[in-house]
Formats: C-alpha cells, structure tokens, sequence
C-alpha cells in the first residue's frame, strides 16, 4: 500500500481557514521530510469552481484540489473519487470539523459521501472540534444541535473506521471516550517559529512585557492585568509595556483605547502586521504572553503554541472546564490562570527550560507518522512558514 497522504479539509483559503492553514502546513513538513502528500477541500469558500493548485508554504510547494462550498452533492462526490483514483493514497487523513461541511455543523451529508467512495486504503481523521459545549446557558436548538453533532461524531467513526484517531487537547480525548472513540493526543504545533538569533526577554530592563495576539475579550483578562501591574507598581518596580501583536487597524485601536483606558499608566504598543522574523523578535522580548482563550482550549491555540515555542509563559485565565490544557506536563507548568508571583516566577522558569520540539511543526509531524507506524524519506527541514490565522 502506498505511504501517499491525502488530506481532506473543509476550506484552503490561506491565512482565513484555520484547520486548512494547519493541514498546509502540517503537508509542507511531510513532503519536506520526504512524504508524498496532497491536500483536497470539500467545501471551499474561496473558488467558485474546481481548482487545481499549488499553495506555497515557506519554501514548499503543497498541491491542493479546491472543489467549492456549494457544488452539487454528484459534482463533490465525483471529484472527491477522482482525487483518490488519481493519486492512490495508501491514507485518507479527514481534519474534521463540524461547521467546515455544513453550515449548521450536522455533516451527516459528507459521511454519506465518504461512506460511498471506491477506497480500500486507511483512514485517519483529527478532531479538531466536537460538538457544541453541555455547560451554560443554551436554547433547545442547541441542545438539539448538540446532540445530532454526537452523533455525527460516532456515526463517522463507524463509517470510516480509521486507524488512528487524533485530537489537540485532554477535554476532547475525554468527551470522545465518553462515546467509546479511542483518541491519541496530537499537539498543535507553534504558527510562529522562533528565528535564529532572537534574544529572549530583556529581564534587566525598566519594563515588563506583556504580550497579546489579535484577540482581545476585556473581562477574561483585564482582572489579571490589574492584579499583574499593581504587582509591577507596588513590588516589582517595572512599567507595565503591553504590546498588541498582529490583528485588523480597527481591532488593535479599539483594544488599545480600552487599555489605555484601564491601566493609564502603562505603555501600549501596537505592531501592526509584521512578517514571521520581526514577529518571532517580538514574542522572544516578551515576559509574558496572555490569552481570553478558555484554559482548557488552549492546547489547541497556534498563539499559545507561538508564545511558549519562544519560552515565553501564558496566562490564560478564562476558565470554564476543570479539564488539563495539554497532554504534556512541562506546558501546563508554563502557564498561569490566576496572578501571584510564585505562580509567575514558576511558569517563567518552566517556560524558559521547555522541550519545544514536541510542538514544532517537525515534532507534530514525527509524532504524526509515528503513531500511524510510517517513516519519513529522510529527516524534517522545517518549511519556516509564515503566520496564518489563528488556528
């Protein structure tokens, strides 16, 4: 059987479809480490009709097949065989998520559609996202929705019976166990690579520097930036320098008022776009990088990912699941939910001592080819990529 992948994902339209920027980047480590892969998007938001491509990640050429959101389920279908027919893969690699197959998030259609195809090699399918949340409040069309994702998760797995299933993070192998699926942790590698020369944190200076990506939701994180600078004002004696990395002009100024707002005293910096070098400088001078990603989701963050690939520790102090962020015990250690100093000075040390490897694109993509017991040609060059979206 052929060790050829073929990827199978929702949409491919660069830097705008978070699981397509992660399966372009997990094909460009594969095909750098001597893989054969090729990438198909089902339901592509981006073409309006069936393309053949090549997307460019890094120095890596992936090809890609892009068969539109709203072709004829006979047309998809078609095209979908075709792919296999004209590449023979020896896997099959479905990137699932719901709301990339169906614009209610019940992909009952696309299983119908795997179910049918001419394919006798192995399947592997990654869950990238389950079904919406059981806690808090939900109308009854959400709990009807929740359930029929339920059961498009476990219908799936019957259909297809793949050989490995993978998921990001602890709650998902958790919830997927609790319907009899077996899961293996993948990690979710860093969107942002660390670049050679980059110093780290300039710890002697006057300033602490805290770092946010484009998303910015106040009341999970101004708490703990107050409780962080009364530390820095009363104890510490640095100056508190935010610095807003990346995002839209209108959502970085919005942000940037609503801090300068709370915390006066502070220096806000605003970096605009920068390329993956001068962002990688950025995120080695931080002390510390904060997310409003929900603690328990953060394993499945590429900024997290991008803060700790640097050594810099993360304070993600959202929570709404007591469940383990990463599988990996040195990641949980180099991140913080509540604000103390013992807590800080502990997550900075796990942080700046942190094997990264197992969160490099190279070692998600080792792991990746291990556990589905496949070798590279020859060993992993990363492809350097630059940043997508925020996967």
């Amino acid at each position: 059987m052929s060790d050829r992948i073929l990827f199978l994902c929702g949409s491919l339209v660069p830097g705008k479809d978070g699981v397509g920027d992660y399966a372009r980047k997990m094909a460009a480590e594969l095909i750098a480490g001597g893989t054969g892969v090729r990438l198909l998007a089902t339901h592509d938001k981006g073409v309006a009709e069936t393309t053949e491509e090549e997307q460019r990640e890094g120095t890596v050429a992936v090809p890609v097949v892009r068969i539109p959101y709203g072709a004829p389920q006979q047309e998809r279908i078609r095209r979908i065989q075709d792919s296999i027919d004209g590449y023979h893969p020896g896997l099959l690699s479905l990137q699932y998520v719901p709301y990339s197959f169906s614009p209610y998030g019940l992909p009952f259609s696309l299983i119908q559609q795997l179910r049918s195809l001419r394919y006798r090699g192995r399947w592997h399918v990654m869950f990238h996202e389950l079904w919406i949340k059981n806690q808090g409040v939900r109308t009854p069309k959400d709990t009807v929705v929740s359930a029929l994702q339920r059961l498009a998760v476990l219908g799936l797995t019957k259909v297809l019976r793949p050989a490995v299933i993978h998921t990001h993070i602890p709650y998902y192998q958790a919830q997927l166990k609790q319907l009899g699926i077996t899961a293996r942790p993948l990690p979710l590698f860093a969107n942002i690579a660390p670049q050679v020369g980059t110093a780290g944190p300039d710890s002697g200076g006057g300033s602490f520097r805290l770092g946010f990506f484009s998303q910015f939701i106040p009341e999970r994180v101004i708490p703990f930036i107050r409780s962080l600078d009364t530390w820095l004002r009363t104890t510490d004696g640095r100056k508190l320098d935010i610095q807003l990395l990346g995002g839209g002009a209108d959502r970085v100024a919005e942000t940037r008022r609503i801090l300068a707002a709370e915390f006066p005293q502070a220096t806000i910096n605003a970096s605009g776009f920068l390329s993956a070098e001068a962002l990688s400088r950025e995120l080695s001078r931080l002390d510390l990088g904060i997310t409003p990603v929900d603690h328990h989701l953060i394993g499945k963050s590429g900024t997290v990912a991008a803060f700790l690939n640097h050594g810099i520790p993360v304070a993600a102090p959202y929570r709404t699941e007591h469940a383990p962020s990463f599988f990996t015990p040195g990641l949980t250690a180099a991140t913080l939910e509540t604000f103390s100093e013992t807590g800080l000075l502990s997550a900075m040390r796990a942080a700046g001592s942190l094997d990264t490897h197992p969160i490099s694109p190279q070692g998600v993509a080792r792991c990746f080819l291990n556990d589905l017991s496949l070798s590279p040609a020859h060993n992993f060059i990363s492809s350097n990529s630059s940043p997508g979206s925020d996967y």
